[in-house]
């Protein structure tokens, strides 16, 4: 994440943290704090080494976030081609060019449903980030770390439907931008252009990046400090029109935003009450509370959450105007009691199928089919089943291996074997793994493997002599994968608590911390790698 971090920076794009596998900025003012000082996203990094990525938009370019019901909208319309990522939830983002004298806002839902406009004040989720479900966000033009070249330019038509000030809107009572600025006027315009933009109500931090947008029509442009001088000696004055200006005010609309929510979550009745918000959430959001232990549905698995998901539910539907702490946590106590249910039977699917992050396949016949929340899986790896997917590097290494061992091919069937073990929601063929050798000799592949096809949620390392006390071994609760990679001098395999976790098929007590005693079948598979 660092070094895509830097390589964004390295070519003009402003970059900040946002938290692992989420899009939620992690410095108190967010894309305010985005940046391209190398030793600042270095200290971010070190930090948080798994922080996502955002970019802040308004800047460099300009942004369309389409969300899956606008790609009907985006495969309707003949867009230029220009740097195009995929989004978690198999949306697009579309990066253009900041057109000369006007400034873009956040806005929602304005040009077509599902279709969002990132501007000034807001950012986009940038690729190698990972997605809350699990899935990362990729370029589609793009060879390296990050898109080269600039960025194209949007249709007129698009740009005056995302323009808060267009150049044709003269009439307006706004300021039109002269082509050129030449020197002993481009003060005086510069100055003209920020006060209209302050009388439309815009804060000095858009004001600043509009004026450095037209800086550029200036002959010669102005420095950097003189434009800071103008922003501020414009925001001197208070927002909006005097008075005698004034004409009355349309019926406000959630059209600016912060931060990356989708236009459902935008445009909601601001005023609810509490009960009739909760219900409103439920039925966007697929929501289960087992007996205390909260599960969202997140289109592969039902996903073990905290009371934070419920409160931050409720602030993205109430807005950040009319949500309040006390109101927060109302709306998630409803949610959690009007979706109770005393037990829940889980992996509700087949011994013969194995889900993966496309769907779920009938390893029979080798058939995907899509994932259902019926299937009541608690956990799910995210790499999507490719038929055609090669693994010549991996046959390589274990060549090198076991190629001069008498039973070298048994043990690399005996590892394909269980790594297809590994992947079923199951633990009913009772094995387990465990791997002994001399130092570097290569047995720490096994683990890094299995880590690396898993994803860190789904894997726990809850060692031997922890396995008979059930707060110890709650951490095993709902993963697939028990890593250890090496033993204490006195750990006994043959514990009582080991034995069982590999072979019962019956519930058994889990202790998590903070959270009542739950009984549950375990399906996590271990794995021991030891010299």
């Amino acid at each position: 994440m660092l070094a895509h971090a830097l390589a964004y920076a390295a070519r003009g794009w402003r970059v900040h943290p946002l938290k692992p596998r989420d899009k939620t900025p992690i410095t108190k003012h967010g894309c305010k704090d985005a940046t391209t000082d190398e030793q600042q996203i270095r200290r971010w990094w070190k930090q948080w080494p798994e922080a996502n990525i955002g970019l802040a938009t308004g800047y460099d370019f300009w942004a369309l976030d389409i969300d899956p019901n606008g790609m009907e909208w985006y495969e309707a319309n003949d867009l230029p081609a220009t740097h195009e990522a995929t989004t978690g939830r198999g949306g697009r983002h579309l990066l253009y060019r900041l057109p000369t004298g006007m400034v873009i806002q956040n806005s929602a839902n304005r040009i077509a449903p599902g279709v969002d406009v990132r501007g000034i004040g807001g950012y986009i989720v940038a690729a190698p980030s990972i997605h809350p479900n699990g899935t990362p966000y990729i370029w589609l033009d793009c060879d390296g770390d990050v898109p080269d070249g600039p960025c194209a330019e949007a249709p007129l038509w698009l740009v005056n439907m995302a323009a808060k000030l267009s150049e044709s809107a003269g009439q307006d009572g706004r300021f039109k931008i002269p082509e050129v600025i030449n020197q002993g006027g481009r003060d005086n315009t510069l100055y003209r252009l920020a006060a209209s933009l302050r009388s439309h109500s815009h804060e000095e931090a858009e004001i600043r990046a509009a004026l450095e947008i037209a800086n550029r029509r200036c002959q010669p442009p102005l420095p950097s400090a003189d434009l800071d001088r103008i922003a501020r000696s414009a925001c001197t004055k208070p927002p909006g029109k005097s008075p005698q200006f004034q004409r009355p005010a349309p019926p406000a609309q959630a059209e600016y935003i912060d931060a990356e929510f989708t236009s459902e979550e935008i445009e909601t009745p601001a005023k609810l009450t509490v009960n009739a918000a909760g219900d409103e959430i439920l039925r966007r959001n697929r929501i289960i509370n087992v007996d205390g232990y909260v599960y969202e549905y997140t289109r592969t698995h039902w996903e073990l959450v905290g009371n934070e998901r419920l409160k931050s539910l409720a602030m993205q539907f109430d807005g950040p105007v009319h949500t309040s702490q006390k109101r927060r946590n109302e709306i998630a106590d409803h949610i959690r009691t009007k979706s109770h249910r005393k037990t829940q039977k889980w992996r509700q699917i087949e011994p013969y199928e194995v889900p993966v992050g496309n769907g779920v396949i009938d390893i029979r016949s080798m058939a995907l089919r899509d994932h259902r929340a019926d299937d009541m899986l608690q956990a799910c790896i995210q790499v999507p089943y490719d038929p055609k997917a090669q693994c010549g590097e991996l046959m390589k290494c274990l060549d090198t291996y076991f190629g001069g061992d008498y039973d070298g091919q048994e043990k690399i069937d005996a590892l394909q074997e269980f790594f297809g073990y590994c992947l079923m929601p199951h633990a009913r063929y009772k094995k387990a793994l465990l791997c002994v050798g001399e130092s570097d000799c290569g047995k720490s592949t096994i683990p890094f493997l299995l880590r690396t096809l898993f994803g860190p949620s789904n894997v726990a390392s809850v060692g031997v002599e922890d396995m008979d006390d059930p707060r110890k071994r709650a951490p095993l609760l709902g993963k697939l994968v028990n890593l250890l990679t090496e033993l204490t001098s006195d750990a006994m395999i043959a514990d009582g608590g080991f034995k069982t976790l590999v072979s019962t098929e019956e519930p058994i007590q889990f202790d998590p911390k903070f959270l009542p005693p739950v009984m549950d079948v375990p399906i996590c598979k271990h794995v021991i790698v030891t010299n």
